[in-house]
């Protein structure tokens, strides 16, 4: 029984990190290697922006600690993976690499593809009277 709980215990708290990685990755991130292209990161569904808002993919996701191709024995550093899936049905699998605050590091296609962003900062506008 002690085991049980404690197995039931150690799931919702799993939950708790795919939430807390999920919550990270919202908002606007801008890619180190071409800054044309951007990634705005909703909580439900996340856009590719390439030169600008004129050329842009949808996309719905999700963050899990299972990859979507499970025939691969590699693994993400951070233990978390993101699943996109197109308006086509097409699945994108890619490795969160790294994840802090400012910094987004995802591997697609096994390491065939590394994606840096930084996260996007609003910009205050100062009103002067």
């Amino acid at each position: 029984m002690v085991q049980f709980i404690y197995a039931q215990k150690k799931k919702t708290v799993q939950k708790s990190n795919d939430a807390t990685t999920k919550k990270m990755m919202l908002g606007k991130w801008v890619s180190n290697e071409d800054p044309i292209f951007t990634m705005q990161v909703f909580k439900d569904h996340l856009i590719h922006f390439n030169k600008g808002e004129d050329d842009s993919d949808y996309f719905k996701y999700e963050v899990t600690t299972l990859p979507c191709d499970t025939t691969v024995d590699q693994k993400s550093k951070t233990g978390y993976y993101l699943n996109e899936v197109s308006k086509d049905g097409l699945t994108t699998c890619s490795y969160i690499e790294k994840l802090t605050a400012d910094s987004l590091l995802l591997n697609y296609n096994w390491g065939a593809k590394l994606l840096h962003f930084a996260r996007k900062k609003a910009t205050s506008k100062s009103k002067t009277k």
